[in-house]
């Protein structure tokens, strides 16, 4: 659910002139409750907060202490922007509307429905200062939900990465030996590495992009989504030995890395 609240149309200053009546305007009242709710619509789009988004702001997280920190610096500029700061021209508005309130009471022309329509922006301005003061909540929340779902498929990922890189270099020189076994029948020994790239190099490739986010495993990455495509298979079965020793120094790079990442 998105951060950003919905601004009601009651704190602009359109609706504002629309309601206020002539007779308000010919008094030419002194709250100045137009201008601060002109200051306020202005500093509403100001606000970033696409800073304060967790989709936004996780977009390149992977582990779990990147996400805190995100979420971190998220709590921060809503501290400092919109509680510490936005919320004092919200405020300015509430301001505004006692003193028209009171003008309003007060003088003998302007009709009560001018004065309820004041107590109407009031309300809503309290109320938003609220919303803004606790979106803390929501932004935790939010990037816990968005934490939790991600770390959840990352530690999936894992369980099977590590799972089918230990096994990895086994199951290639048992393709090498089933593949030698086929000889002089060079299709059958080109057929044995194409059963084993699919099964066992795909199995790698298509968990690696759960990874990707960390710059570490990026030429992991990209050299098995190579291997596991149609144009790494060997056109020849005396390729067949060198593509073996090629796949098997690349898990060993894989496995390297993994265990700098505390991954086994």
């Amino acid at each position: 659910m998105p951060v950003k609240p919905t601004y009601d149309k009651l704190l602009t200053a359109a609706d504002w002139k629309s309601n206020m009546g002539n007779a308000y305007k010919m008094a030419k009242g002194k709250a100045g409750l137009s201008s601060s709710l002109r200051t306020c619509e202005a500093g509403f789009e100001r606000l970033e907060w696409n800073k304060m988004d967790e989709v936004e702001m996780t977009k390149d997280c992977m582990y779990e202490f990147e996400f805190d920190a995100a979420k971190q610096e998220a709590l921060n500029y809503h501290a400092r922007f919109v509680k510490n700061g936005y919320v004092k021209i919200v405020k300015n508005v509430s301001a505004a509307c006692d003193v028209a309130s009171k003008e309003i009471a007060d003088s003998k022309v302007i009709p009560k429905s001018t004065g309820v329509h004041v107590a109407k922006i009031k309300k809503e301005a309290v109320r938003f200062m609220k919303e803004l003061n606790e979106l803390n909540k929501s932004i935790v929340k939010a990037f816990d939900n968005r934490r939790n779902s991600r770390i959840k498929g990352l530690n999936m990922a894992k369980k099977k990465l590590v799972e089918t890189t230990a096994k990895f270099d086994a199951a290639v020189k048992k393709m090498v030996k089933e593949a030698a076994g086929k000889h002089p029948d060079e299709q059958a020994q080109l057929t044995v590495f194409d059963n084993f790239r699919r099964e066992n190099v795909r199995g790698i490739a298509t968990t690696l992009p759960f990874f990707k986010k960390d710059k570490d495993f990026v030429p992991s990455h990209t050299f098995f989504k190579k291997a596991a495509s149609d144009g790494y298979q060997p056109k020849k079965a005396k390729e067949v030995a060198g593509k073996a020793r090629e796949l098997m120094s690349e898990n060993k790079k894989l496995q390297s890395v993994m265990k700098a990442k505390k991954l086994v």
